[in-house]
């Protein structure tokens, strides 16, 4: 029987509920990425005669790589350090680095979350070229520093959505504050200095009025639908995930099965087997596409709406497994 490696951190409450729906445990290895400098490590031997390559957790189990079938690859974190050095950054990079030395070494086999292919399936461009490509509608985009483009775009359209790329906040005396989705009237970009608008890279959509949002969790071929009711309270009408969750009603839905089998294909074309989609829901009556995270949130889902996410993506993996040892 093959083993089921799960790279995380230690404290990933979607990892444990994962593990909690495994029937065999026995198959289950997880591994710790930020302990990897304290109670989890790892060893790799070579020479003309012996090749071995192992984890080892912090009761003394050892995992040979080659045991492994299927990784779930869920939030792993740079390793912590205990000890204060002023090479403390070069100690961490280089266990850091060791780490996925060993880890693609794995590049064949099962994975839910591989980091190549969800780093290409991350990118906006990808996402919105591929939803394209399925057939669905998306709102109209403009990525540039252009200030001529940037005006030109502007006045096509009176209420722009302006998004982070890549940077997820930003630390402010001491105060981290996260970047989110900010409505913006196209007069006061217009209005701005040449400089001021291409300082840097400006990622822009044209606002699209919503009845309600929709994340729609997709594993393999099953589809999990939740409306998400953000514009039934103030602080999440422009971005939710601004409001605290809770505050926010969820519920179970149903798709179409043309929709539904339009999600599966867009996970096709990425080659992954997961994915967060992101929709909105027009008064129109109109699906919208939005985004859709290769690795994204899903547990509060699971939790507001009954819905078994986590058994789903257990199943995935012990089919998985059970493939590849069969």
């Amino acid at each position: 029987m093959g083993k089921i490696l799960i790279v995380s951190n230690i404290i990933d409450p979607h990892s444990d509920a994962v593990i909690n729906e495994i029937i065999n445990k026995d198959s289950i290895f997880r591994f710790n990425t930020d302990e990897l400098l304290n109670e989890f490590s790892l060893e790799f031997f070579t020479d003309e005669n012996i090749n071995s390559s192992k984890l080892i957790n912090p009761i003394g189990r050892s995992l040979n790589i080659e045991e492994v079938s299927t990784i779930y690859y869920r939030r792993p974190e740079q390793p912590k350090i205990n000890i204060s050095s002023p090479f403390n950054k070069v100690l961490i990079s280089e266990a850091w680095s060791s780490f996925f030395h060993l880890l693609y070494s794995n590049y064949n086999k099962q994975w839910l979350g591989h980091p190549h292919l969800d780093k290409y399936a991350s990118s906006r461009v990808v996402q919105l070229n591929t939803a394209n490509k399925v057939g669905w509608k998306i709102p109209p985009t403009l990525i540039s520093k252009d200030p001529k483009k940037i005006r030109q775009f502007s006045n096509q359209h009176k209420v722009l959505a302006i998004k982070p790329l890549g940077e997820k906040g930003s630390e402010i005396d001491g105060q981290w504050t996260p970047y989110f989705t900010s409505l913006v009237n196209s007069d006061e970009i217009i209005a701005k200095s040449d400089n001021e608008i291409g300082a840097t890279y400006n990622y822009l959509q044209a606002y699209i009025e919503k009845n309600n949002e929709w994340r729609i969790t997709v594993i393999g071929d099953e589809v999990f639908p939740c409306v998400i009711y953000s514009q039934e309270n103030e602080d999440s009408k422009i971005d939710w995930r601004t409001a605290h969750f809770n505050s926010v009603r969820h519920e179970k839905a149903e798709i179409s099965n043309k929709f539904k089998n339009q999600l599966i294909q867009y996970l096709n074309y990425l080659k992954i087997p997961f994915g967060a989609f992101d929709f909105i829901l027009t008064p129109e009556n109109e699906f919208v596409f939005l985004e859709c995270n290769p690795n994204g949130q899903w547990l509060w889902i699971e939790d507001l709406t009954g819905f078994k996410i986590s058994k789903s993506i257990a199943n995935w993996l012990e089919k998985m497994n059970n493939e590849r040892t069969s």
